[in-house]
This record gives C-alpha cells, sequence and structure tokens, in this order.
C-alpha cells in the first residue's frame, strides 16, 4: 500500500483457505448424496410389493441407505409387551463368524417396560454405547463384545418405529468402523419413512386377512344356511 506520495508505507497480505473450502464442499457433497440416497428409498419403498416380508424390506433398504455392516428390526408386541426380533440384514462384507453370532439372535425377545416404551417414543434416535445397551440387557454383554469384535463393529444407533404414539419396533443400524453414521436429521427421516412403511404394510396385511375371513365365511354360508 502506498502514500500519497506514492511511497509504500505498508504491506497487505492475504490467503486463501483451501482447506476449509474443501471440507465446506465434501460436507454438501455428503448431504447431498443423503438426499438421493432417501428419495431412493421412499421410491423403493412404495414400490415393495404386496405380501412382502414387512421387516425383511425395511432392513435390507435401510441396510444399502446408511452403508451399515448389520441392520435388526424388531417388531413390538403389545400383547406380551416386548420388541421381537423379526429380521436381520448384513452386509456382503460382513465376515462370516459375524454372520454366525448375529444370525443366532433370531428369536431374540426384548421386554420393555413402560418407562422404556415412553422413551422410545419421546426420543426416536439413540445412540447405545453397546449392542447390550440396544437391547436393554436381552443380548447378555459376552454375546454382545463377541459380535462387536467380530463384525469390527463401529457406531451405533438405535431408530424407534412408530405413528401417533403407536409403536410398531426398532431398528438397530451396525455401522462398521470408520464410517460416518447418517446426521441426526437424517436418521430422522429414514425413521418416520420406515415407520411409514411399516404402518402400510401393517394394514394391507390386516386387509388381506380380513377378506380371507370373509371369503371363507361366504364359502361356507350356503352349508350353514
Amino acid at each position: 500500500l502506498c502514500d500519497s506520495a506514492g511511497e509504500p508505507f505498508s504491506v497487505l497480505v492475504t490467503s486463501l483457505d483451501l482447506a476449509s473450502r474443501k471440507r465446506l464442499a465434501e460436507a454438501e457433497k455428503a448431504r447431498i448424496e443423503t438426499l438421493r440416497a432417501l428419495n431412493s428409498l421412499a421410491i423403493e419403498l412404495s414400490a415393495a410389493p404386496l405380501g412382502a416380508d414387512i421387516f425383511e424390506v425395511v432392513t435390507t433398504k435401510a441396510l444399502e441407505t446408511c452403508g451399515a455392516t448389520a441392520v435388526a428390526a424388531l417388531a413390538y408386541d403389545p400383547s406380551r409387551r416386548e420388541l421381537a426380533m423379526r429380521h436381520v440384514a448384513l452386509a456382503p462384507s460382513a465376515p462370516n463368524k459375524g454372520r454366525t453370532l448375529l444370525s443366532a439372535t433370531a428369536g431374540l425377545r426384548v421386554p420393555v417396560s413402560d418407562v422404556q416404551i415412553e422413551r422410545m417414543l419421546r426420543y426416536v434416535i439413540k445412540a447405545p454405547a453397546n449392542l447390550a445397551e440396544l437391547t436393554f440387557g436381552a443380548l447378555p454383554a459376552p454375546v454382545a463384545k463377541a459380535i462387536a469384535a467380530e463384525i469390527d463393529l463401529g457406531e451405533l444407533r438405535g431408530l424407534t418405529l412408530r405413528h401417533q404414539g403407536d409403536l410398531f419396533g426398532a431398528l438397530g443400524l451396525l455401522m462398521p468402523r470408520g464410517r460416518a453414521v447418517l446426521p441426526p436429521e437424517a436418521l430422522h427421516v429414514l425413521a418416520n419413512m420406515l415407520s411409514a412403511a411399516v404402518r402400510r404394510m401393517m394394514a394391507e396385511e390386516a386387509l388381506g386377512e380380513s377378506n380371507e375371513r370373509f371369503s371363507l365365511f361366504m364359502e361356507h354360508l350356503p352349508s350353514l344356511a
């Protein structure tokens, strides 16, 4: 910089933070990819065929969207007040021993108290410290630790599947170590989409069962007369 006489009196130095700009560009790219994945998920869920296993569809689609090692779905049984394991979807990269251990959780039942149900309905997303905590202690700590070691478990997320105060079930996202989990706002959208899909498919199942009972009644109507 020069004064009015043209003599230099100061030096102005500027710099461009390329690292910060790169981080912002990467964050925006990740955000766009997440939105695309959620949009694709919405389309695929709406196209799920009638009669398809509700929880198999949900876990498979969630696995693809989140890049998880495994996604476990549990259905809520209000008559027994428990969550029952319905399906576990596994990534092709999941190691064989880890697959065996996770497959052994089939039929796992998780008793839930009124307090736990209230918390699930209030806090849709849960970030448990380990698999034992994720299952409210139903999965023994040694088994949970062995599974985590075999699949090189990273972050965990639990999602509540619910609609207007009605609990349908829960989803467990098991992320590989080093893989970032979706941001909270995206997980909320994911939980809402999966809840809507489960609710719709359950309604379709109930309607199909009702139609079957009606058809059976009509078939036997002449004999009853």
